[in-house]
């Protein structure tokens, strides 16, 4: 029996003819095998990009997980006294190093309030009157002095002195303008000088009489008494002197401090008004 070996099995791959370059073969290789290896890198770049994406939303659940637990830590911390001891001295540093850039302030450590009502504060006292939701009520007892100060536009509303009235609560100073000049407008011009010092004047009328020729300074407010006006009384003008009551005739006042512009009263006076005292 005769049996036939494959001739071929003993032949090497590299014994055929390579295909040239420019053959049917060449062409379909070269066809077929480009595409195949796009197809398998866009695979690949989706699912590094669905890896990445994954990865991404872990890594910022886990920031919002932390950042939540450290808001509730802190809340449950502000919500002790020691707390709010802590908010409170916080607050008072950011703002007095913000007012203190504006003006000089007392060497104490203040009272800040916000103000959350600025409409009905307007209603009750015009020391608010410019005063808008959000500003700070900065007010130092011992000194007697009070500023609303805006954080937002960073500047002073309003300032002025605290009177302490008989049931101890602080308050600005309130000035009641009478003209007794005969003169009109007299008022009115010591009206403009008070306020560039930033004092609050609440009234502005005609007194009963209008043939005064000092212009007088009157205390209301028990808690001030007429020797603490000198200085503030000389500040005013020419021949401006205290009176610890009231002339004959005249109404009394719901300010603090009534002032009656006498005739003497000019526009050449010496120097602003100096701040009268608290008490």
């Amino acid at each position: 029996m005769l049996f036939f070996m494959p001739i071929f099995t003993s032949l090497h791959l590299d014994s055929f003819p390579h295909p040239k370059q420019n053959s049917p073969m060449s062409e379909s290789f070269d066809g077929h095998a480009p595409e195949s290896s796009k197809k398998k890198s866009r695979l690949n770049k989706k699912s590094l990009l669905s890896k990445l994406f994954v990865l991404g939303l872990v890594a910022a659940l886990a920031v919002v997980a932390y950042l939540y637990l450290n808001t509730q830590k802190e809340l449950a911390r502000l919500s002790t006294a020691q707390g709010q001891t802590e908010l409170a001295q916080k607050e008072i540093k950011e703002v007095t190093e913000k007012l203190g850039k504006l003006t000089l302030l007392p060497d104490e450590e203040p009272v800040i309030a916000t103000v959350m009502d600025a409409q009905l504060l307007a209603t009750q006292s015009a020391f608010y009157q410019n005063a808008e939701n959000g500003d700070k009520l900065v007010v130092y007892p011992k000194a007697q002095k009070a500023y609303i100060y805006s954080p937002a536009k960073n500047i002073i509303v309003n300032a002025g002195p605290l009177v302490v009235d008989q049931d101890q609560n602080s308050r600005p100073v309130r000035f009641e303008l009478r003209n007794g000049s005969g003169t009109p407008g007299a008022a009115a011009t010591l009206k403009d000088k008070l306020e560039q010092q930033q004092q609050l004047v609440s009234a502005l009328t005609d007194a009963a009489n209008s043939n005064y020729t000092q212009t007088l300074v009157i205390p209301i407010n028990p808690a001030i008494q007429p020797d603490q006006l000198t200085t503030f009384a000389e500040s005013l003008g020419v021949d401006a002197r205290v009176a610890a009551e009231l002339p004959a005739g005249e109404a009394t006042s719901e300010a603090d401090i009534l002032i009656i512009v006498g005739s003497s009263a000019s526009d050449s006076q010496a120097g602003p008004p100096s701040t009268p005292p608290s008490q």
